[in-house]
C-alpha cells in the first residue's frame, strides 16, 4: 500500500523543488527572443485585464507606452497613481513609445498592434495586438 504524506512533507517537498528550480533559472539567462515572448505575453494579459476593467466601469481607458513599460489612463481617480506595467527585462523596449492604445469601454475596439524589441538583439521582436473583436495576443 502507498504511504500517504503529511501536509508538512508535501510542503517541504514543494519548497525543495522551488529552491532547486529557482537556482537553475538564475544560472541560465533566457535568450533575447524568449525574453520578448515573456514580455509580450505579460503585456497581452495586462491589456486584456485593463480592457475588462474599462467595460465593467464603463470608462474610456487609454494605455500609453513608456521607455520602462506602460501606463493606464482612465481607471484611477484623480490624484491616485496610474496603474503601470514595468518590463521584466531592462533591455525590452516598445518600438514606438508615441503610441496610445484604446481599451474601451466599447466591446469592439479598433484593430491595434504594438511591437516590442530588444536592445541586445536588433532582429528579435514580437507584436502584441488585437483585431478589435478578439483578445490581445502575441505574434512572433
Amino acid at each position: 500500500f502507498f504511504k500517504q504524506k503529511t501536509a508538512y512533507e508535501i510542503y517541504q517537498c514543494d519548497w525543495s523543488s522551488d529552491v532547486c528550480s529557482s537556482d537553475l533559472a538564475l544560472s541560465a539567462q533566457p535568450s533575447a527572443s524568449r525574453q520578448l515572448e515573456r514580455e509580450g505575453e505579460r503585456l497581452a494579459l495586462w491589456l486584456e485585464s485593463a480592457r475588462l476593467q474599462a467595460r465593467v466601469q464603463n470608462r474610456p481607458v487609454l494605455v500609453r507606452m513608456t521607455p520602462r513599460g506602460a501606463e493606464i489612463w482612465g481607471l484611477s481617480a484623480p490624484g491616485e497613481a496610474r496603474p503601470a506595467l514595468s518590463w521584466l527585462y531592462p533591455d525590452t523596449q516598445a518600438q514606438n513609445t508615441d503610441i496610445t492604445l484604446l481599451l474601451g469601454p466599447e466591446p469592439i475596439l479598433p484593430a491595434q498592434a504594438l511591437g516590442l524589441g530588444s536592445r541586445l538583439q536588433a532582429d528579435a521582436q514580437v507584436w502584441v495586438g488585437t483585431t478589435g473583436v478578439g483578445p490581445w495576443q502575441v505574434r512572433r
